[in-house]
């Protein structure tokens, strides 16, 4: 295989693991904006994939709690799958977590300040498990959001017009976007390469990093009974943003002054 029909591969494959990302940050910007609903107090914050080109979720469906938590759960699920992939399948393995990480740092560092701590920063301790590959399979990341964020209704459990909802509305977002995906992944292989990979992936910045950094900091020391979470958000934080190791030294101390 010549090298540049490698690229194009290389960015097919990019491409498939850039939509399946992007489905986990609709899925989590989804459950934000429910909770940010169920309140009183107003709260604008920005949207970086929901209501998207690439969303294709009836927005006009009343949908239940656990509707919500269900669809981030199997959106976690495939990016688990994905990432198995990814380290098979490419080179740069390692700078594609890195560049993952980075995006969710960024979002949610955007996430208000007067919005507490809750389940959608919870949630960042199982995606944190499947990119840091923590998890062996589908079954641990399910008990890693079973015991660390929450206990989802399975769809067995469901009445039969919720199956028949859930089911719909899930396999109509599936359907069409599995379709879009597939259409740009042709695209890339017709029109050939891309000006760099980079541009392939998609960035869903609304705020800055380290402000990410620190309010996830704040989640996983606080949330939990115990210390695992603080002590693989750490461990995480050396590993792939050693930059970033003062300023949460000096984070922490402003804390314990306080």
């Amino acid at each position: 295989m010549k090298p540049k029909q490698e690229q194009i591969k290389l960015q097919v494959r990019l491409k498939m693991y850039d939509d399946i990302f992007n489905n986990v940050i609709i899925a989590l910007e989804r459950l934000e904006h429910f909770k940010l609903s169920q309140k009183s107090n107003e709260i604008e914050i920005k949207q970086t994939a929901s209501g998207g080109d690439r969303d294709y979720h009836n927005n006009e469906q009343i949908n239940t709690n656990k509707d919500y938590y269900l669809e981030l759960e199997l959106q976690c699920l495939a990016l688990f799958r994905s990432v198995a992939d990814a380290k098979k399948n490419t080179e740069d393995y390692s700078q594609l977590i890195k560049f993952f990480f980075n995006d969710l740092f960024s979002w949610y560092g955007g996430r208000h300040t007067a919005i507490e701590i809750d389940d959608v920063d919870k949630y960042f301790l199982v995606l944190a498990t499947i990119l840091n590959e923590r998890a062996e399979n589908a079954t641990q990341v399910r008990e890693v959001i079973k015991e660390y964020v929450i206990e989802v209704q399975d769809l067995s459990e469901k009445s039969d017009h919720a199956k028949v909802q859930a089911i719909e509305s899930g396999m109509k977002a599936l359907i069409l976007g599995h379709h879009e995906s597939q259409k740009r992944m042709t695209d890339i292989e017709e029109e050939g390469l891309q000006e760099s990979d980079n541009e392939i992936l998609t960035h869903h910045i609304r705020g800055d990093v380290l402000q990410g950094v620190k309010r996830l900091f704040l989640a996983m020391s606080f949330s939990f009974e115990n210390k695992l979470a603080i002590y693989l958000f750490t461990e995480l934080i050396k590993k792939h943003f050693p930059e970033h190791l003062h300023d949460l030294l000096n984070f922490s101390i402003e804390l314990k002054q306080k």
